[in-house]
C-alpha cells in the first residue's frame, strides 16, 4: 500500500524519520489517516503519542509506493500481521464507502491477545 515517509527535525538539526502506511480509504475528502503504534524509546512515534500538538507542524513526503486497487467485482480474503494491517484497513474502509456488496474478509494474525 501507500505509506508517507514523516521527518522531525529537533532544534539542533538532528533528523529521525519513519515511514507509516495510510489506513484511511482512497477518497477525495482532503484527510488522511495513519495509525502508528507507540514504540518504547521511539523516536518518532513516541514523539508523536506524547508531545505532538495539533498545530504542530512536521515534514511529509509522498504518498510513496504503489496502490493497489482492488476493483471490488469479485470476493477477496485479506491476511495481515502486525504494521501489515494498517494498508489492509485503507481497503475495508473504501469496500464500505463504496457500498460494495461483494464478499470481503479480514484474517488477522497477532503475537498475543493484547
Amino acid at each position: 500500500g501507500q505509506h508517507l515517509m514523516l521527518r522531525l527535525t529537533a532544534e539542533d538539526g538532528y533528523r529521525a524519520q519513519r515511514h507509516y502506511s495510510l489506513a484511511s480509504a482512497p477518497d477525495d475528502s482532503g484527510h488522511i489517516e495513519l495509525t502508528l503504534d507507540r514504540v518504547p524509546d521511539g523516536e518518532v512515534s513516541g514523539w508523536f503519542h506524547t508531545v505532538a500538538r495539533p498545530g504542530d507542524e512536521i515534514e511529509v513526503r509522498g504518498p510513496l509506493s504503489g496502490f493497489f486497487a482492488w476493483p471490488g467485482d469479485r470476493p477477496a480474503l485479506l491476511l495481515g500481521a502486525g504494521s501489515g494491517v494498517v494498508p489492509l484497513m485503507s481497503m475495508v474502509r473504501h469496500h464500505r464507502a463504496r457500498g460494495l456488496t461483494v464478499p470481503l474478509r479480514l484474517l488477522v494474525s497477532a503475537r498475543g491477545p493484547e
